[in-house]
């Protein structure tokens, strides 16, 4: 092959590469291909970000975080936004009539749990 063939497959390829990386950034930007970076190495969430994906409101369940309960941050959420939930055990009965986003921190670190009612509390 001679170095002319050589140089334009070189070519070829490049502008390939580049028509590709183009055609994946638009569509990260235009909110078709997702791209979520969250979490850290020790399980607890740092920032989450959605790039080129538009998403609701985050809300934040945790020990001194703005929700202790997920009960609670459910109730304040809209469709399509996420609930961010901390390493914890969580002791609620949830119900569940909405569509969003829940987020733990691992299967190990983020647990909920059936809330038991007492039999001396019922009557």
């Amino acid at each position: 092959m001679s170095i002319d063939k050589l140089d334009k497959n070189i070519e070829k390829t490049i502008s390939k590469i580049v028509i590709s990386l183009f055609i994946v950034i638009s569509l990260v930007l235009a909110g078709f291909l997702p791209l979520p970076i969250f979490g850290d190495s020790e399980g607890e969430p740092e920032n989450i970000q959605q790039i080129g994906f538009k998403i609701g409101k985050i809300l934040y369940v945790g020990s001194g975080q703005i929700y202790s309960k997920i009960q609670d941050a459910y109730d304040n959420a809209s469709a399509g936004d996420i609930i961010q939930i901390y390493s914890g055990t969580y002791f609620e009965n949830l119900v569940v009539d909405k569509t969003l986003t829940l987020i733990g921190s691992g299967m190990e670190n983020t647990i909920i749990l059936e809330q038991r009612v007492s039999r001396r509390h019922c009557k």
